[in-house]
């Protein structure tokens, strides 16, 4: 069985990718439902140093908490900041 990613790499202008054989998605309807169904192995979130002002939400209206451990932090020259977790089951 392969391991399951989810990998949230979003570009301003809302590009997704999917570096490898990583499978993910930037739909936040979508990652709630995987989230609930307890199929998400991995956070990888990459925050840009740009505030907007407004936007959609993720992580929005949860049934239970998600516990997760941190695994890899990285900071970019230009202020961006990659986390990544594991889901603790």
């Amino acid at each position: 069985m392969r391991k399951l990613t989810f990998g949230m790499n979003l570009s301003l202008d809302g590009y997704v990718a999917a570096p490898g054989d990583d499978l993910g998605w930037s739909v936040p309807s979508d990652e709630l439902f995987h989230t609930r169904a307890g199929l998400i192995d991995e956070y990888v979130l990459v925050t840009a140093p740009v505030l907007l002002g407004s936007g959609t939400p993720f992580f929005t209206a949860l049934d239970n908490w998600v516990n997760l451990t941190l695994m890899e932090t990285r900071t970019f020259p230009d202020g961006v900041l990659l986390t990544r977790y594991e889901t603790r089951r």
